[in-house]
């Protein structure tokens, strides 16, 4: 009887993690016929950018959350301001970050280096959240600012079935929209 219910329960799991890595995109099955053998191949592809991509998002969220929660918990200060530049709440860190031009135009099949600049407070690690927009099938990867960096680097691909879209950037609690345009 337990090993029956443990069979279930893993089944059940393995299900759910199927439902939400498709919904998500992380899978995608394709199918191609042979038209020599007529058989049928099935592929099962795993997109790693998008499940990294949606994890530092993930990760960046539950951090806003938790600042959230700790500030409506901690005793207001009137000597502490929220921050107007893009980068976020003081919170003693009072780190502005700079992320010009906020539009690019790529050719499919090319990719972009895209420069964001860090001035002041807590120079620590800071990784940036990067999120193309749905169906853009554009791709943003990297932007980690090492312990006491001032500069990283993030990259958009535009593979050859991208179309126009946005990336966001997700940052301190903030989010910036970067506009890329297409040429086929």
């Amino acid at each position: 009887m337990e090993s029956h219910n443990f069979f279930w329960s893993t089944l059940i799991v393995l299900a759910v993690v199927l439902v939400i890595a498709f919904s998500m995109h992380w899978l995608d099955f394709s199918s191609t016929k042979n038209p020599e053998t007529g058989k049928v191949e099935v592929a099962l592809s795993i997109d790693n950018e998008k499940f990294k991509s949606d994890a530092v998002i993930a990760k960046e969220k539950v951090a806003e959350k938790a600042g959230e929660l700790k500030q409506a918990l901690t005793p207001k200060d009137k000597s502490q301001v929220e921050s107007e530049d893009w980068g976020g709440p003081a919170q003693g860190q009072d780190v502005r970050l700079i992320l010009p031009p906020l539009s690019y135009q790529l050719v499919q099949g090319t990719k972009t280096e895209v420069t964001v600049s860090r001035v002041g407070g807590d120079m620590g690690v800071l990784q940036i959240g990067l999120r193309p927009s749905e169906g853009s099938n554009l791709v943003a990867s990297g932007g980690v600012f090492k312990k006491d960096e001032t500069e990283t680097t993030f990259t958009i691909e535009a593979p050859h079935n991208a179309h126009d879209g946005t990336i966001s950037v997700f940052a301190a609690g903030k989010v910036q929209s970067v506009t890329v345009s297409v040429i086929p």
